[in-house]
């Protein structure tokens, strides 16, 4: 089964976002596919913790804890498998892009989505790269 996270607290874009991604999976047929939603790092991070998931689309700006650290955490902890990370992000900023590859994110998706943007990325990920 392939597991996918969606981290974002604003819940209209959680939906949609969801909502894209469960189309491509019905467009294209792919079943046995879990999505969850977690509203910030720290309930995320504890959920990956538990269902280890495959991809995980990873909100850069939330209350509590936010991506950034999110990502510190899961970097220092030993876990057995460390998932593909695409950082969502209203801002494209050079200097945040080389963070996020740093702390081992490997595609940025900006806001608002891009239906296409979305379908490209899962079709690489699901169909090559992400097994599980």
């Amino acid at each position: 089964m392939k597991k996918i996270l969606i981290v974002e607290d604003d819940n209209t874009n959680a939906e949609i976002l969801e909502f894209y991604i469960s189309n491509y999976l019905t467009e294209t047929n792919i079943d046995n596919t879990q999505i969850d939603i977690a509203s910030n790092g720290y309930e995320a991070f504890g959920m990956h913790f538990d269902y280890q998931y495959n991809i995980i689309f990873l909100d850069l700006k939330m209350p509590k804890c936010d991506g950034l650290k999110f990502l510190d955490m899961l970097e220092n902890i030993n876990v057995n498998h460390y998932p593909y990370v695409i950082m969502v992000t209203g801002m494209d900023d050079e200097k945040l892009n080389y963070i996020y590859k740093q702390k081992g994110v490997k595609l940025s998706l900006f806001k608002p989505y891009d239906m296409d943007k979305i379908y490209t990325i899962l079709e690489q990920l699901l169909n090559q790269q992400v097994e599980g």
